[in-house]
């Protein structure tokens, strides 16, 4: 952005939703990220969960990674989703500083990695977008506004997806 970083104009959300697959065979000790994904397919909650998660780490990952400045990465409403497909998944990225530039790169990693797991899973294809991500500043910290006002919560206590402990 304004450090020399290149900002894509479009983005391919199969990456992501492959490395969401791959993290998920991880964790449920299965070698076959093929089979997981049948198993996200076909609604099983605990590869389903798993998915929302890796989902909303790797997508944050390459956020981070391309436009810098991002302090950590929270999936909200995550403990909410007790059937398939539930609701989208809502992220919040605490930023350092909002920009256009990122703002755009956020839209279009959202709308890439949304079209690409509504390809693969159809039961996601219900949803305008499966991922939105909120950015969330200072200013917004301060106001308490959005996604922010729910980041201290007790009921709804947002999970760290990026960077990992």
């Amino acid at each position: 952005m304004g450090d020399g970083r290149h900002v894509p104009l479009s983005f391919d959300g199969a990456g992501v939703v492959d490395r969401a697959f791959g993290y998920v065979a991880r964790r449920l000790g299965s070698g076959d990220s093929g089979r997981v994904e049948d198993q996200v397919r076909s609604g099983k909650l605990e590869a389903y969960l798993y998915f929302r998660y890796a989902l909303a780490k790797e997508a944050s990952r390459d956020i981070a990674d391309v436009a810098g400045g991002v302090e950590k990465a929270l999936i909200f409403l995550e403990n909410r989703c007790e059937e398939f497909p539930g609701e989208p998944v809502r992220l919040g990225l605490v930023v350092a500083r909002k920009t256009a530039a990122m703002q755009s790169l956020v839209e279009a990693v959202c709308e890439a990695v949304s079209r690409e797991a509504a390809d693969r899973i159809p039961g996601l294809r219900s949803f305008d977008r499966f991922l939105s991500v909120e950015l969330i500043d200072a200013e917004a910290l301060r106001a308490g506004t959005g996604l922010a006002a729910m980041i201290n919560s007790i009921y709804e206590p947002p999970i760290t997806v990026w960077p990992e402990d």
